[in-house]
């Protein structure tokens, strides 16, 4: 396991960002308590930005969602309302990765749902098609998906590999 401290100096950089997006785009490598307190900070600039409120809901969901399943479901079925008019690549991706999260809550939708997060993740490639945040959900997305479903590891692979080439083109 990795020394959190070894972290520290590239949390510093983010947390200390003047940019409120900036600070919300690492919002996934930080721990839930520091995810709530963000949101706090977000909800009280009074900035109106569904996809960085999204963005912070997934995460929030992603690690308290067995923890406190009522609250983490009502937080999400806000998210993915909010998102539901959205067509922009990773707005439309972040959509599919938050019905992927719904299955955990809801898995005798798994039909239902994962065919729309899957038609989500193609139109987000469509609009974006060297998006590396969109192949990274997506990849997530079939990482999580069981192999009879046509998921798992060996598919999510050249996903997460294209995530990595795109990100990598990306200017900084």
């Amino acid at each position: 396991m990795r020394n959190p401290l070894l972290f520290a100096p590239a949390l510093t950089l983010v947390l200390a960002a003047q940019d409120l997006p900036v600070r919300l785009q690492g919002a996934l490598r930080l721990p839930a308590d520091s995810l709530q307190a963000l949101r706090g900070e977000w909800a009280a600039s009074g900035q109106d930005r569904p996809y960085w409120d999204a963005c912070l809901a997934y995460a929030l969901v992603s690690q308290l969602g067995s923890r406190e399943p009522k609250a983490m479901e009502a937080l999400l079925d806000r998210t993915l309302k909010a998102l539901e008019s959205r067509r922009d690549g990773e707005s439309l991706a972040l959509h599919g990765a938050c019905l992927g999260l719904k299955l955990g809550f809801r898995p005798a939708m798994a039909m239902t749902l994962s065919a729309q997060a899957s038609g989500l993740f193609a139109q987000a490639l469509k609009a974006a098609p060297d998006n590396p945040r969109a192949l990274l959900l997506q990849g997530i997305h079939v990482l999580h998906t069981p192999a009879f479903a046509g998921g798992g590891p060996g598919k999510a692979l050249p996903i997460l590999e294209a995530a990595v080439r795109a990100a990598d083109g990306e200017p900084a």
